[in-house]
C-alpha cells in the first residue's frame, strides 16, 4: 500500500513539474488578465482532483476508469460547443469595440480643418467600409482632396463635409446627405447619388459627368460651374434657388430630363 501510495505522489510531482516548467504556461501568460486568473483555478481543480484520486488508488479501479472516460468524451463535447458559442460571441464583441474605436478617432478631429485630420479620417473611412459600415456620421469633417474613389458610403451623413478638390469617381453614395456640404471641383465622375440630397450644396466646377442623380434632392444646389454631361437627373427636384450650367438653364431642357420644379 505504502509503495502505491508512493508512485501516486511521483505521478502527482510530475504533473505538478508540467504545468510549472512546460511552455503552456508560457503560452498562457499572454492571455487576458481575467481569463488567466479563470485557467488557473481550472488547472488548479485539475490537479487537485488528480491528486485526490491517485493518493486514494482510485484508479485502480475498472469500473472507476470506465466511468472516467464516458465522463471525459461528455465533457470534450461541452468544452467543444461552448467554446465555439464563446468565440462568437467573442469575436462580436471585438468587432464592436473596434467600429468603436474608429469613430471616436474620427470624432476626435472631426472639426480639424487639416491635411492630417482628412488622412486621419479617409483611414477610418475605409477601415469602417471594410467592416461593412457605410452609413458612417461625417457631418462637418475636412475630406479636402482626399481620394475615395468607388467608396461605398451609401446613406453617409456628410452634412456640412468640406469635400473640395476630392475624388469620389465611382463612389456609392445613395441616400446620402449631403447638406450644405463643399464639393467644389469634386471628381464625382460616374458617381451614384441617387437619392442623396444636396440642399444647398456648392458644386460648382464639380466633375459630374455620367454621374446618377435619379430621384436627388438639389433644391438650392450650386451648379452653374458643374459639368454635368451624360448625367442621369430623372425624377431630382430643384428650387428657384437652384443653379445651373448653361447646358440646363432652359426650363424645356430640364423637363425633358425628367427634372422636376417645387416651389419652396
Amino acid at each position: 500500500m505504502n509503495l502505491m501510495r508512493l508512485r501516486n505522489f511521483r505521478k502527482i510531482d510530475k504533473i505538478i513539474s508540467f504545468f510549472r516548467f512546460s511552455n503552456c504556461g508560457a503560452c498562457l501568460s499572454k492571455m487576458d488578465e481575467e481569463i488567466w486568473i479563470a485557467v488557473r483555478i481550472f488547472l488548479f481543480g485539475i490537479i487537485a482532483l488528480l491528486a485526490t484520486s491517485l493518493f486514494l488508488g482510485l484508479y485502480g479501479s475498472s469500473g472507476f476508469t470506465n466511468n472516467i472516460l464516458v465522463e471525459a468524451h461528455g465533457i470534450l463535447i461541452d468544452v467543444f460547443v461552448i467554446s465555439i458559442i464563446m468565440n462568437y460571441f467573442l469575436k462580436k464583441a471585438e468587432r464592436r469595440r473596434l467600429l468603436r474605436r474608429y469613430k471616436d478617432e474620427i470624432d476626435e478631429v472631426r472639426y480639424w480643418e487639416s491635411p492630417e485630420a482628412s488622412f486621419k479620417i479617409r483611414s477610418k473611412i475605409l477601415s469602417l467600409t471594410k467592416e461593412g459600415i457605410h452609413n458612417v456620421d461625417l457631418h462637418e469633417c475636412y475630406l479636402a482632396g482626399i481620394d475615395l474613389h468607388h467608396a461605398d458610403l451609401h446613406g453617409a451623413d456628410l452634412t456640412r463635409a468640406d469635400l473640395t478638390n476630392s475624388k469620389l469617381s465611382g463612389a456609392n453614395l445613395q441616400g446620402a446627405l449631403l447638406i450644405k456640404a463643399t464639393l467644389i471641383g469634386t471628381n464625382l465622375y460616374r458617381a451614384d447619388l441617387t437619392g442623396a440630397v444636396l440642399n444647398d450644396t456648392e458644386l460648382d466646377t464639380a466633375n459630374l459627368m455620367d454621374s446618377k442623380l435619379i430621384n436627388a434632392n438639389i433644391c438650392g444646389a450650386r451648379l452653374a460651374g458643374a459639368m454635368l454631361d451624360g448625367a442621369i437627373l430623372e425624377g431630382s427636384i430643384y428650387d428657384r434657388r437652384t443653379t445651373f450650367p448653361t447646358e440646363l438653364s432652359d426650363l424645356q431642357k430640364r423637363e425633358s430630363l425628367g427634372m422636376f420644379f417645387v416651389n419652396n
